[in-house]
């Protein structure tokens, strides 16, 4: 933590004479961070990808718990707390959100899939965000929370059993798709850095004159202090990323980074697999990739979360954040990247000041999995918000 970090935290109580003694010191510790910084030693600030995290995989999701359906076969059988109750209770500090745009509301939706997998904790993506705002409210020198956001776009069922994609309502991503993405992920943290807002984008970290990749990986990213409350938005899947990216082009005036490979102009994240040295493995690959600057989140077994931790991928993402256990240090809810402070000294409590505000209490969870309260989703969903997207499409009276 900076010096003016604890400077913040002071208790406002004290005596002058302590306040002076502390003053002191301060000073002192200041002198000795900025010594060590001209000097490249070990106690150069932290930066951003000098975190190491812990992720949930659909983190918004309900078990959908419908007549006839097989768990074991599709794997949904899964609830997931509350945001800020991952947030608070579980030290989850990435999340991801499945996005459905409507046509007929004008609005994004967060579900899986339709008519099958259609439950949530939050059923539109800007209530998602409001309910992550609170809790970076709250949490003010809490690191960045990572949303990694993933389109889906409407089509064909990719089986008759399965209509993932089937929803009337939903409309594949264009252009104009992802202007309105960007808008609603500025709007619900203020906008940009550059403009006084919350949301870490690529143009916050691109150096004039520099791409994206080349800035990530000579200036490098920027000192976590620096950042504390503030979000950060990854595009999932290279079917979108591509067009978001004018054809992994440039990034500029975008809210979300993407994951591209590691040659290419808009590279900052890159992806677990690609191409490897000779003898090189997948994670292999990714520690290389992150010693030399770029982030990864990666989907992770419990079988693949220590190899995965030692592979310094920032973002771990998992169906099990209860049974993975990433630092050592009680109270820490993230942890020191192995690879990129490895020659630096760096102490997980030192990642977040502290890891839950005193007296914040997160929503309750009202949400049941009891049939009677499935089924009234089910029928909601397909029917109540179906007819009132087609009223205010139509622009009918709300009633109507």
């Amino acid at each position: 933590m900076s010096p003016l970090s604890y400077m913040r935290l002071l208790p406002y109580d004290l005596g002058m004479s302590r306040r002076l003694g502390f003053s002191l010191v301060l000073v002192l510790v200041a002198f000795a961070s900025v010594a060590a910084r001209a000097e490249g030693g070990a106690q150069e600030g932290l930066r951003l990808n000098d975190v190491q995290a812990r992720g949930t995989h659909n983190s918004y999701h309900r078990d959908p718990k419908f007549p006839g359906r097989d768990a074991d076969q599709l794997g949904w059988d899964y609830s997931r707390k509350p945001l800020p109750n991952q947030f608070e209770e579980q030290d989850v500090r990435q999340v991801e959100l499945d996005v459905h745009y409507n046509w007929a509301r004008d609005d994004f939706e967060v579900y899986h899939a339709w008519f099958a997998d259609d439950r949530t904790t939050c059923e539109l993506l800007s209530e998602c965000l409001a309910l992550l705002r609170s809790w970076s409210d709250a949490h003010p020198t809490a690191h960045p929370i990572a949303v990694l956001i993933e389109p889906k776009d409407a089509g064909p069922p990719k089986n008759t059993e399965l209509p993932e994609n089937g929803d009337p309502f939903t409309r594949p991503f264009t252009a104009a798709e992802y202007d309105k993405l960007d808008r609603v992920l500025f709007d619900a943290f203020g906008g940009a850095l550059a403009d006084g807002g919350r949301v870490i984008t690529p143009d916050d970290v691109t150096t004039a004159g520099k791409t994206l990749r080349d800035s990530i990986t000579t200036d490098g990213w920027p000192l976590l202090d620096t950042l504390r409350g503030d979000v950060l938005y990854l595009l999932d899947g290279s079917d979108h990323a591509e067009p978001y990216s004018d054809g992994w082009t440039s990034l500029a005036g975008r809210a979300m980074f993407v994951q591209a490979e590691p040659e290419q102009a808009v590279a900052a994240f890159v992806g677990r697999d690609g191409a490897r040295l000779a003898g090189e493995d997948k994670y292999g690959r990714m520690q290389r990739l992150v010693a030399q600057g770029f982030m990864v989140r990666d989907l992770v077994s419990p079988s693949e979360f220590d190899v995965a931790k030692a592979a310094g991928a920032h973002f771990l993402s998992t169906d099990a954040p209860d049974e993975l256990i990433l630092s050592a240090s009680p109270g820490a809810p993230s942890r020191c990247n192995p690879v990129t402070t490895v020659a630096r000294s760096c102490d997980d409590l030192s990642i977040e000041t502290h890891a839950h505000t005193p007296g914040y209490e997160p929503p309750p969870d009202t949400t049941s999995d009891e049939t009677d309260q499935v089924l009234y989703e089910k029928a909601d969903r397909l029917v109540v918000r179906s007819v009132e997207s087609a009223a205010e499409y139509l622009g009918l009276p709300s009633g109507s």
